[in-house]
């Protein structure tokens, strides 16, 4: 069973390693045809065990863990293929040869997303593991958040409650016997 919820939250980092192995990627190969993993290398070709076919080339695409912050604290959030392109702003396709090629430039881009806000559509699934229960956050859905519109649309909320008229309170007079 999962859940849906919507946040308004900002990224922490983006954490491409999910083990800190800095060779680890964020990204896997997939079929060119059916978009499932492909199996191999660039130098051997790729294996589609879904396709049955074997190709020079492939696809990559995102399994990107993000740590965002909203007013609850901190989460972990999974972001696959579109969402992740979002948050990136480069494909996965775009950003292997990039990684490979300049890590200098591959890392800057990766912090270009941090602190960035966003509005984004979580599914929260709890899961168990070894009897430890967890909750786990699937990225479905994300726009950035623009600040004056957000401004606005708080201060629309804020006028939907009753809230009683601000008094103010009468100046004191100067001279008063305080007897």
């Amino acid at each position: 069973k999962h859940t849906f919820a919507t946040v308004v939250a900002s990224i922490k980092r983006l954490n491409p390693n999910k083990t800190g192995a800095a060779d680890q990627p964020c990204w896997y190969s997939a079929c060119t045809k059916c978009g499932k993993k492909a199996l191999g290398d660039e130098l051997s070709g790729f294996n589609c065990e879904n396709c049955n076919i074997s190709s020079p080339t492939c696809t990559y695409k995102y399994v990107l863990r993000a740590e965002i912050n909203d007013a609850s604290g901190a989460s972990y959030v999974t972001a696959f293929a579109d969402q992740a392109t979002a948050l990136v702003g480069k494909t996965a396709d775009e950003m292997k040869p990039l990684k490979d090629s300049d890590p200098d430039a591959y890392t800057a881009v990766m912090n270009a997303a941090n602190f960035k806000r966003y509005r984004m559509r979580l599914r929260i699934e709890e899961e168990s593991y070894q009897d430890v229960a967890r909750l786990r956050y699937r990225l479905m859905g994300v726009k950035p958040v623009v600040a004056k519109d957000y401004g606005k649309e708080l201060l629309a909320e804020i006028a939907k409650y009753d809230l009683p008229e601000e008094t103010t309170p009468a100046p004191a007079t100067e001279g008063a016997d305080a007897s």
